[in-house]
């Protein structure tokens, strides 16, 4: 096909980067390298993309940019990853394990006297003071002190990480034991310490940079910063090649501090309008350090972050992110701080007679509370496949906890004082519950929302579906205003944000249940897939459209592939009721019994999920079944008719509503006038 070298060079940064939103300053660099050039060049370029590769291959990500959307297939691809043979493993794992324990070496002040007042004695008690609490720090982080000469710390630590936190807590240690400092003599501390980490049997670079530093510095050497994470174990300062002592070869080393996001009483500011919650899933830690073939924690994460990654409410944090925490001894807070994140996923597990025994918590980064905590267990190749029963119940305990808390905020809380993320997450799962109170709760929240962030789409989106809710559930007192209600709050939704395939799909929503325009509803859902084809609302609302026009075999397809995208929705009831009804117009009666029994289950309150269970039990036979769904929608729908069915039915000109229209009358629904 032919393609131009700059379209081709979009494409290819798109396809580089296909595992993330790719931002259009960061398309431009990459495209227009050096370049200042206007952002729509870049418009022109994604077009013509589109046009050679399908509208479905670049999906918009409103406010944010582009990303590769076609899916990768490969043929006979296996089901599971295959284990790596312990040769290749043990291979892979050599140089980690050839790697020895890290040296600290801190060397009290070389120049005594300075302070003012100080005499011999009180520098040597100063001294003394300092090396035996110094030890007991050594201790806390794990590490083993060694002999040295008078003045010199030495110890070893298994890892770089746990020697680098104990000399960042050295430093403030010898200020505050020197000499004369509790006196007042001095103006205040002065440097007492210098700190090197070095590999164990480096010591001699060790030494060689003790020689260089300056009182109050940590230097490390190149190799043990390559085991250190930069802004998680301090923040690390190339100084470049050196030239050595006499007699000795250049060498490279680093200057550590403590990082910044490290400190307590740093506050990380939130954006008023951050409409997501931010979830860190941080690897899943062994019981016990014997050696693994393969790190089952980590493949688990992996798993977890991939399904939880597909919700559109939640923000989940990159693995490459969360990897720096595995096998560390960090808290929430630090976590927290360190990722931004409002929620932390952790765990630990044990491995015997080959089954996994994972115990899993998530917990509120604000405070450390554990929201949810569970004991699972599962055969150990469950880790491999992100279908399975261990992976599925982690990320549905975790969606179930996060929206259940965002709930407790929203009800227990002033709804000025709350976050934005607790709002639009509570309100979304208020309206789906459908009972008089939450409804009404989950308007006062997105009008809240709403009138923080303005020019958000997705608080007015949520909007019309409220109030087209209103109208489909029987509960308006004025039919025709709720409906232009939301109309009015889809259109203007989509006025803010054109590419918001929410807003598309919302549109498309009340053009399906208030103007029963099918054409116009069916356009709007396929523009919102075309922006994203993972819209799990937008597929299963293009499954009803097609079941409102009878076609059954595409109404099921479409609202299976939304079940699979969207399998722990907190309204998964309303996706099985559209599940119901596709199964019911392709005359799968079966698929559409349960569907619409699964549906009443977590939900009573859904009118159409009764109506639909009704007319299957009735079209199956099950006549005295049949009655009993119809009084149920009696009771949530008085003075419901045959009449007024067909009247508020999109398809109700079809042969196949009246079917249904005499399935219900045979189940007992009066005909009406």
């Amino acid at each position: 096909m032919p393609l131009g070298a700059r379209a081709f060079d979009v494409l290819l940064a798109l396809v580089e980067r296909r595992d993330r939103v790719v931002g259009k300053a960061e398309l431009l660099d990459l495209a227009w390298p050096g370049l200042m050039v206007e952002e729509n060049n870049l418009s022109v370029q994604i077009s013509t993309l589109r046009k050679v590769l399908g509208s479905h291959a670049i999906a918009t990500i409103p406010a944010l940019g582009y990303r590769f959307a076609l899916e990768e297939t490969a043929a006979d691809a296996p089901r599971a990853l295959a284990a790596p043979d312990d040769a290749w493993v043990g291979q892979a794992l050599q140089g980690l394990r050839a790697r020895g324990p890290v040296r600290l070496l801190a060397q009290w002040r070389d120049a005594p006297g300075a302070e003012v007042g100080a005499t011999a004695a009180d520098l040597a008690q100063a001294e003394n003071d300092f090396l035996s609490q110094a030890r007991r720090l050594v201790a806390q982080h794990g590490g083993d002190c060694l002999a040295g000469p008078p003045g010199l710390l030495r110890a070893d630590f298994a890892t770089a990480q746990a020697a680098a936190a104990c000399s960042h807590l050295l430093h403030p240690l010898a200020q505050r034991l020197a000499p004369g400092g509790q006196a007042g003599l001095a103006p205040a501390p002065s440097p007492q310490l210098k700190a090197v980490l070095a590999e164990a049997e480096g010591e001699a670079s060790g030494q060689d940079l003790l020689q260089r530093a300056r009182l109050g510095q940590t230097l490390a050497t190149a190799d043990v910063t390559q085991r250190l994470v930069h802004k998680l174990d301090g923040d690390l300062r190339d100084m470049g090649p050196q030239d050595g002592l006499i007699g000795k070869a250049p060498q490279r080393f680093f200057h550590l501090t403590p990082s910044v996001s490290s400190m307590p009483d740093q506050r990380l500011t939130v954006p008023a309008n951050k409409l997501k919650p931010t979830l860190a899933v941080i690897p899943f830690a062994p019981y016990s350090q014997q050696s693994e073939p393969i790190r089952l924690g980590d493949i688990l994460a992996d798993q977890v972050i991939g399904v939880l990654s597909r919700s559109p409410a939640l923000h989940v944090i990159s693995r490459l992110s969360t990897q720096p925490f595995r096998d560390r001894d960090t808290t929430v807070p630090e976590i927290a701080r360190s990722l931004a994140a409002d929620f932390v996923v952790s765990g630990r597990y044990w491995v015997a007679a080959g089954r996994m025994h994972l115990q899993v918590e998530l917990a509120d980064a604000a405070n450390s509370q554990v929201l949810w905590t569970e004991a699972l267990e599962d055969q150990e190749g469950a880790v491999l496949l992100p279908d399975s029963a261990l992976v599925q119940q982690v990320v549905g305990g975790v969606v179930q906890a996060v929206y259940a808390h965002e709930m407790a905020q929203l009800r227990g809380s002033a709804l000025p004082d709350l976050a934005s993320h607790t709002l639009l997450l509570a309100a979304i799962n208020l309206l789906y519950r459908l009972s008089p109170r939450d409804f009404a709760l989950a308007r006062s929240a997105l009008e809240t929302l709403h009138q923080r962030a303005p020019r958000h789409a997705a608080p007015l989106a949520w909007l019309a579906r409220w109030h087209l809710f209103r109208v489909v559930q029987g509960w308006s007192d004025n039919r025709d205003e709720d409906g232009r209600l939301a109309l009015d709050h889809a259109n203007h939704a989509l006025d803010l944000d054109p590419d918001s395939s929410l807003a598309l799909t919302m549109l498309g929503n009340v053009n399906t249940s208030y103007l029963k325009d099918l054409d116009r509803a069916e356009w709007l859902y396929d523009q919102a897939l075309a922006r994203n084809p993972n819209e799990s609302l937008a597929w299963l609302q293009k499954g009803n459209a097609r079941s409102f026009r009878g076609d059954g075999a595409t109404a099921l397809a479409c609202a299976q592939r939304a079940v699979r995208l969207s399998p722990l929705d907190p309204a998964s009831h309303f996706y099985q009721t559209i599940l119901a009804s596709a199964a019911l117009t392709a005359h799968d009666y079966p698929q559409a019994i349960e569907a619409a029994s699964a549906a009443a289950a977590q939900n009573q309150s859904h009118l159409s999920t009764h109506r639909i269970l009704a007319i299957a039990l009735a079209m199956s036979g099950r006549l005295d079944e049949a009655r009993a769904s119809v009084q149920r929608v009696l009771m949530l729908q008085p003075g419901l008719t045959v009449g007024h069915y067909l009247a508020d039915s999109p398809a109700s000109r079809l042969p196949l509503a009246v079917e249904f229209a005499q399935a219900l009358h045979a189940a007992g629904l009066p005909m009406g006038h």
